[in-house]
Parts: C-alpha cells; structure tokens; sequence
C-alpha cells in the first residue's frame, strides 16, 4: 500500500470536496484504486458540499436549496424529491405550467 504525499491528499481534498468530482475520476486522475480513495475520504472526515436544486413550475420558482430544504418547502418527503428529480418529464408548450422541473445548480 503506498502511503498518501500532502500534495495527493490536498489534491483529493480540492476534487472531493470543492470540484465534488465522482470518485472514479479522483481515483484515476491520482493513479489510486476507488477504494483507497473511499478509504482516505473517511479517514480525513471529508464531506462533500451538498448539491443545490431549483424547483420550478412553469417559469414559476417553488422552492430552492439543498433536496432537503426543497422537500420541507414543497411538503414532501425526500424521497418523494429525489424520485421526483431522477423521473423529470420534458416540458412542451401544453404542458409547461403543468410540469415541475428540478435543476440540480452550482452552489
């Protein structure tokens, strides 16, 4: 096993943390298995920022923020969001004050 250099573990910290880049990507970018990577985040207590959404119906914005806070503001359950946000229908012109959109944003 080859131990981490600061240089690695600052670059992996800019990736996970700040870029929120998918952990195959950390992995191949620092010549590392996915799993080392795993392991080193829980080691350094990293936490990714969480991703922000807007919620809109229409051009009408309902809620926005984090999928909890959209959930608590449109009074669903999280899981409700998440399926919501995963099964989004295309808008067309019939439809489009009809259809809720969920946009995953930069935070």
């Amino acid at each position: 096993m080859k131990p981490w250099t600061l240089k690695e573990q600052d670059r992996l910290i800019e990736m996970y943390v700040d870029e929120s880049k998918p952990v195959s990507e950390i992995a191949k970018e620092l010549g590392r298995t996915e799993g080392s990577v795993y392991a080193r985040t829980r080691t350094l207590g990293l936490k990714r920022k969480p991703m922000q959404f807007e919620v809109y119906r229409g051009h009408v914005l309902l809620a926005e923020g984090t999928a909890q806070e959209c959930a608590d503001e449109l009074g669903i359950t999280l899981n409700a969001f998440y399926t919501h946000h995963y099964r989004t229908k295309r808008p067309t012109r019939k439809n489009l004050d009809r259809v809720i959109l969920v946009y995953a944003v930069e935070g």
